[in-house]
């Protein structure tokens, strides 16, 4: 009778929350939860925002920001400014949510990406209740909602994805039982885990190509990211477009040409984020450097540097940056932490 009695009451809410979903009219909400993390998918948003609304495509809507920052609504603003050239008008409404938390990895020590799939729901439904929109807008990738809010009366639901949560790499590393960021090596020795492992991704992948087939648009950051949702969303897969990230430039073609003869730099950039593997690309680095030793004879090898540059975004980022440091150390490399001036100054 209890069960049957909180089954009522959930039904209840939801159905009131679908009829204030579909009374909403001309509203965009974008579900970015991280609008101020200062990142790449942070510059998609802030300079798609602003081509819509200066070619006043939006013109009369209201446009809201589900975000979960802590920050105020003029320092979201003005970090946006100093970061990426952009000017956020006071037209652009933030939506706070409390429970970003139900979406971050650090949630769920085990089963991280079923956490985050049924974390994403709980958001979404969060964001709806706040501001019910007309047309969600997913600017950072929560996939396993798209099917959800379509069922709760939102007319149309696109998507800017930049990496998928699923691939064929992931799947891969555990049919190979290869330990990895995303298959720990307990799980990879064993065969029984590794079965129940793979059975787990294949459920997931399921619900997760049910769902982003229910996105009316879908946009790739590139062709790798594009081929993995048609294969996952293949109700969707002719839709699936395909649209590079805006990249500032101006540094970029202010750097001289001529490349100095010494030394040879080798450039990475990168989030540091554990998908990225920099400690793989140390220990080749670090592999290079004793060939490369081992074969110049009396000859000296020639000069090498590797600059791994990325965003340190929060306390997870640098302790990743710290931990490479020391894995540097545990492989002979001299290295130093720089910022961004450093490294143009390199490159320049």
């Amino acid at each position: 009778a209890l069960f049957a009695l909180l089954l009522a009451l959930l039904s209840a809410c939801l159905l009131s929350l679908r009829l204030r979903v579909v009374r909403a009219r001309r509203v965009l909400g974008v579900l970015h939860p991280y609008a101020n993390d200062g990142g790449g998918g942070e510059r998609v948003l802030w300079v798609a925002l602003r081509e819509l609304l200066a070619r006043h495509q939006l013109q009369g809507w209201r446009v809201v920001v589900y975000t979960g920052d802590a920050a105020s609504d003029d320092e979201i603003r003005a970090a946006t400014l100093s970061r990426f050239g952009v000017d956020v008008p006071e037209s652009v409404e933030f939506v706070r949510l409390r429970i970003r938390m139900v979406v971050e990895p650090s949630s769920y020590p085990v089963a991280t990406l079923l956490g985050q799939a049924v974390g994403s729901l709980l958001l979404l439904l969060e964001a709806l209740a706040r501001a019910p929109p007309s047309v969600l807008l997913d600017t950072t990738g929560y996939g396993y909602c798209y099917a959800a809010a379509k069922a709760l009366g939102v007319r149309r639901v696109g998507c800017y994805v930049h990496y998928p949560i699923l691939s064929s790499e992931m799947v891969g590393a555990v049919e190979r039982r290869a330990g990895a960021h995303n298959n720990a090596a307990r799980i990879a020795s064993s065969p029984a885990l590794t079965s129940l492992k793979l059975a787990y991704y294949r459920a997931l992948a399921a619900a997760y190509g049910a769902s982003g087939a229910a996105a009316d648009v879908v946009v790739a950051n590139g062709s790798w990211t594009a081929g993995h949702l048609r294969s996952l969303w293949r109700g969707a897969a002719g839709r699936v477009a395909v649209a590079f990230p805006p990249c500032d430039t101006a540094a970029l073609r202010a750097l001289p040409l001529e490349r100095r003869a010494a030394p040879l730099l080798l450039l990475s950039v990168a989030q540091f984020r554990p998908e990225k593997d920099h400690a793989l690309q140390l220990k080749a680095f670090a592999a290079l450097l004793r060939r490369a030793s081992a074969s110049a004879g009396d000859t000296p090898p020639p000069r090498l540097l590797l600059v791994l540059a990325g965003a340190v975004r929060h306390e997870q980022d640098a302790a990743r940056l710290a931990a490479l440091a020391a894995l540097a150390t545990s492989l002979g490399l001299r290295h130093a932490t720089a910022d961004g001036r450093a490294v143009r100054e390199l490159l320049g």
